[in-house]
C-alpha cells in the first residue's frame, strides 16, 4: 500500500460565507522529507458574524494563525503552484498524496492531485496527529522563521502537520518494503559467505564465492 505514496498534504482552514477555505497550505515529499508551505489570501470573501466567530475559535485553538490573517496568494495561484511542486517531485510516476480527512481531499483535488484520504481510502490504522512523535530536533526547520513567527505556537501549523505525518508514512513505508523483500523468492541471504573475488565490469558486479560458484549482479 504504502509503495505508491509519495506525499501528505494538510491545510489549515477558516469560515468564511459559512464554508470552510483554506488560510496555509503544506505539501511534504515522503522521500525527502522536504516541506513546502504557503499561506493563501482570501481577503476577498465575504465575512459575516458566525464566521467571525468561528474563525476567532479556530485561531485560539486550532491552527493558532491570526484571526484575519492576510496570506501571501489568492487560490488559483495557490493551486497552480500545488500543481507544479507535485509535477517537479513526482517525475511522471503519479504517486499519491495523502490527506487525513474529507474535507482535506477536497481542497487538494481542485489542485488535480491524486488524493486519498487516510480514514475512508486506505484500510488501515493511523495514529491522531497529537500521539505522533514532534521530530523537533531534526525536522530541518528553522522554527524562528518568518512562516514560523505567523503562528502564536506552531504546534498545529500545516507545516509541521505534514512533516510529521510524511516521517510516519516514510517508516512505514520503509517497513513495508522490507517486510516484502524479505518475503521475495528471488532474495539470497549472502550471510557468513566468504568471498573470494570480486570483480567489477561496467555495471555488472561478478561475485566468486568458491572455484565453482560464482554469480553476476548489474546496478540498474
Amino acid at each position: 500500500m504504502f509503495r505508491n505514496i509519495g506525499f501528505f498534504a494538510h491545510a489549515n482552514c477558516n469560515q468564511y460565507g459559512g464554508k470552510m477555505y483554506p488560510i496555509e497550505v503544506a505539501l511534504a515529499d515522503i522521500h525527502t522529507l522536504e516541506v513546502l508551505v504557503t499561506t493563501v489570501d482570501n481577503s476577498e470573501k465575504y465575512v459575516g458574524c458566525t464566521d467571525k466567530r468561528v474563525n476567532k475559535y479556530r485561531s485560539r485553538r486550532i491552527h493558532r494563525l491570526p484571526q484575519n490573517l492576510r496570506g501571501s496568494f489568492n487560490w488559483n495561484y495557490v493551486i497552480d503552484w500545488l500543481k507544479e511542486e507535485y509535477r517537479k517531485r513526482d517525475n511522471g510516476q503519479n504517486q499519491l498524496v495523502v490527506v487525513k480527512g474529507f474535507n482535506q481531499k477536497k481542497i487538494f483535488q481542485e489542485a488535480n492531485l491524486p488524493v486519498v484520504d487516510l480514514e475512508t481510502d486506505i484500510n488501515t490504522e493511523f495514529p491522531p496527529y497529537e500521539s505522533l512523535p514532534s521530530y523537533e530536533d531534526d525536522w530541518g526547520i528553522d522554527l524562528d522563521d518568518n512562516h514560523c513567527k505567523l503562528h502564536s505556537g506552531t504546534y498545529r501549523c500545516s507545516r509541521r502537520i505534514a512533516y510529521a505525518y510524511s516521517r510516519y508514512m516514510q517508516e512505514r513505508k520503509e517497513k513495508e518494503i522490507d517486510a516484502e523483500n524479505k518475503d521475495s523468492p528471488y532474495l539470497m541471504k549472502l550471510e557468513n559467505i566468504n568471498f573470494r573475488e570480486i570483480v567489477l565490469e561496467g555495471c555488472d558486479i561478478t561475485i566468486k564465492i568458491s572455484s565453482n560458484y560464482r554469480f553476476n549482479l548489474c546496478i540498474l
